[in-house]
């Protein structure tokens, strides 16, 4: 059906998990997108392009730090502020991710309910979310 994951965007990060990004802080965002994780995945339910190489590639690349990316899209680096954040918080650890991943791809109760104890994981991951479904929902709809 082509649909879109949050536990395939957290499986990208994981990847990318290992390159450095460039700074910032809580409050500056180059987009903000939702900051609801659950908007951001009832809006994913709806695309019908997900499979595509170009909503792929906007989805592992769009929270990479242009700084240490090859890829020159247009969306690269646009979320790299909210993945710096996400990744500094000790409250999403790879038990928060194991559950996500666990998930059914369309099912965003599942997913809202593994960051129901982790409040501040909850805010980062819902602005990084946001805002990859902002900046890639003109290549993936």
């Amino acid at each position: 059906m082509g649909r879109a994951s949050f536990s395939f965007v957290l499986a990208a990060l994981s990847v990318v998990s290992t390159l450095g990004a460039c700074g910032g802080d809580d409050t500056v965002f180059v987009t903000n997108g939702s900051n609801d994780l659950r908007r951001a995945c009832d809006a994913r339910l709806a695309w019908t392009r997900t499979k595509t190489v170009t909503c792929l590639e906007c989805l592992t690349t769009a929270p990479l730090a242009t700084c240490n990316c090859t890829v020159t899209a247009p969306y690269v680096g646009k979320c790299a502020q909210q993945l710096a954040l996400r990744k500094d918080s000790p409250d999403c650890d790879d038990a928060l991710e194991r559950c996500v991943a666990s998930c059914s791809q369309t099912d965003c109760g599942c997913i809202e309910l593994c960051y129901s104890t982790r409040a501040a994981c909850k805010v980062r991951s819902a602005a990084l979310e946001g805002c990859v479904t902002e900046v890639c929902a003109s290549v993936c709809q």
